[in-house]
């Protein structure tokens, strides 16, 4: 599973559990394994489809969406802005894909 398309929240059983708007573009999240920290997401507000940010109001109504992903937009079921939080995790935590892929390997060996 070493492909970015095969690996999945549910997976490697890391879930975001908080979320919190910061100044400027940046964000605290908490994860179930107790991993929490600050992230910028400036690099994310520069691209089209996150142009919505900058209205602040916006961009403070993050919220964890019921599939584990952060979302942004209006209809809580079908978010108009999401990101994955498996990407935020490892930004957070410095831990790679193959990290990911090694702990769902073990994960599974004593389930």
């Amino acid at each position: 599973m070493n492909d970015e398309n095969d690996m999945d929240v549910d997976a490697v059983g890391v879930t975001p559990v908080e979320v919190k708007v910061l100044k400027g573009y940046r964000i605290w999240i908490r994860f179930n394994d107790g991993a929490e920290g600050e992230l910028d997401l400036v690099e994310y507000a520069a691209k089209p489809w996150f142009k919505p940010w900058r209205d602040r109001s916006v961009f403070e109504k993050v919220r964890i969406s019921p599939y584990d992903a952060l979302i942004w937009g209006s209809d809580p079921d079908e978010s108009d802005m999401c990101i994955c939080v498996l990407s935020l995790y490892m930004q957070l935590t410095g831990k790679s894909w193959d990290d990911l892929d090694r702990q769902d390997s073990t994960q599974l060996a004593y389930a």
